[in-house]
């Protein structure tokens, strides 16, 4: 490690020997240790990831950074320090391929090919998603670039996307290979993804919850999340629309509208109370 890449340890260390009480260190932790990197809905499609996103930014103000749409790009994303954030969030679709586990990729913006004409799919360049999609590869962040991260400080990677946490079952190695394999490999203590494509506003309420647990009050990764999906498997109509107003989520008139016509729609009292809501994610830690 260079005298470059020491320097931010030395600043928080100095900060440390500079507190004279409990209060100001405590501050030099929030400040220091507290910091949010995210990507936020770079393919245009996702409903209601600002809503998600926007809640769990209040969180770690001012310390926040989110590339949102047409921002999220590979060339925006690889400028980042992220060999410096605390907290990354993926707000994106993601795919695990199956045939060629290093080429599975979180998406980001532009990389989705319009034009498929005159395109050799069986380049290294580009692949097809489980939708049928042609990706660019050189404008995803594939998990054969994962694994070349450093994420030593990095305590929580959330992939709040399709599919995330899928793993080659075929693999008979000692490893799996998976994306949240690649971040642990990297050096994030713990990775939340999923195991199948998962509701867009299901997924916004309960990434809102897990972070609420985790950061709020203090809760292991693990235990933030599992309290969260219990929260949104039992919560009824009323009480949701009530946690709504109260946490004042970024909503539009319309999309607020159009969010409480699509709770009330159920004819169930707990909306969201089966499984394929809730149990999708899972968390994993090294």
């Amino acid at each position: 490690m260079n005298q470059e890449q020491l320097q931010p340890y030395l600043n928080v260390i100095e900060q440390f020997l500079n507190c004279s009480n409990n209060e100001e260190l405590n501050n030099v932790l929030q400040d220091n240790f507290n910091n949010l990197f995210g990507i936020q809905n770079p393919t245009d499609d996702l409903q209601y990831t600002e809503i998600e996103v926007d809640a769990i930014r209040q969180l770690f103000k001012p310390n926040d950074k989110v590339l949102v749409k047409d921002r999220a790009t590979k060339e925006n994303l690889t400028q980042q320090s992220l060999n410096q954030t605390n907290y990354s969030h993926f707000s994106t679709h993601g795919y695990f391929n199956f045939q060629e586990p290093l080429k599975s990729a979180l998406l980001l913006a532009n990389s989705i090919t319009q034009k498929q004409e005159n395109i050799n799919h069986n380049s290294e360049k580009f692949t097809r998603s489980p939708q049928n999609k042609i990706l660019d590869l050189e404008k995803c962040l594939t998990l054969g670039e994962i694994f070349n991260l450093d994420l030593r400080n990095c305590s929580l990677v959330t992939l709040s996307a399709c599919e995330t946490g899928l793993t080659d079952l075929r693999n008979v190695s000692d490893e799996y290979i998976s994306l949240p394999s690649g971040f642990l490999f990297a050096g994030c203590t713990n990775v939340v993804s999923s195991l199948w494509a998962v509701n867009d506003l299901s997924t916004a309420f309960l990434m809102i919850k897990f972070y609420q647990n985790h950061k709020q009050e203090n809760l292991p990764v693990t235990k933030a999340l599992n309290k969260a999906q219990t929260w949104l498997r039992d919560v009824t109509k009323l009480e949701l629309q009530s946690w709504i107003e109260e946490n004042k989520l970024s909503l539009s008139p319309a999309v607020k509208i159009t969010l409480l016509r699509y709770i009330r729609q159920f004819s169930d009292d707990c909306p969201f109370k089966e499984p394929y809501y809730w149990a999708a994610f899972c968390a994993i830690s090294q």
